[in-house]
């Protein structure tokens, strides 16, 4: 992956992947589709804990959040070609009483470059 200053817009539905791209990171087509998953199943390892340090089940995760519990469980089992939206990870975040906050940082070996999201 190499990356290069861009302006980011996040539109609502977009994939981890197409995020990377949009902020000028580009995803090798090979490794795409693992570096997909990888993503999925560590953002339902991270919602699932979230959900569990609040000491809420899924159902009344699926209540306070307005989503079905089937949805709660879809995601955090990290089944699907696609993870959950950005909105569906801030929602759930919310529900949980947590704020949440999306970072980008260099990988090991790749340097530094500022990313604008004006």
């Amino acid at each position: 992956m190499t990356a290069k200053s861009n302006k980011s817009t996040l539109v609502r539905g977009s994939s981890s992947v197409d995020i990377l791209r949009e902020q000028g990171i580009d995803v090798d087509p090979v490794s795409e589709g693992s570096l997909t998953k990888d993503i999925i199943i560590d953002t339902a390892r991270k919602i699932r804990a979230m959900r569990k340090l609040a000491g809420l089940s899924q159902s009344e995760l699926a209540r306070i959040a307005n989503m079905a519990h089937t949805d709660i469980s879809r995601i955090e089992s990290g089944l699907g070609r696609k993870g959950p939206s950005i909105e569906t990870i801030y929602r759930l975040a919310r529900a949980c009483e947590n704020d949440c906050n999306l970072n980008f940082t260099p990988s090991l070996g790749h340097s530094s470059t500022k990313i604008d999201s004006q």
